[in-house]
């Protein structure tokens, strides 16, 4: 059973960049290569899509909650 991620405060920061600039990941993609992701791209954050749907956006502090979070289970 995956446990739910816990989200913390933070703030968006206008850039220059477009979203098919961005990195994205599918839901349910494994942590791993969320990893991956993150560290091919050199971000601090990404989009999160089902399909073609933008459904959030993964910090790299997301990430390591959930990867901390898997390591206690």
């Amino acid at each position: 059973m995956a446990k739910p991620l816990e989200f913390a405060g933070c703030r968006i920061e206008r850039t220059d960049l477009t979203c098919d600039q961005v990195p994205a990941v599918q839901v349910g993609m494994p942590l791993v290569d969320v990893a991956q992701v993150f560290a091919s791209h050199e971000t601090r954050h990404v989009l999160v899509q089902e399909g073609e749907e933008l459904v959030g956006i993964v910090s790299i502090d997301d990430l390591q909650q959930a990867i901390r979070s898997f390591g206690d289970e």
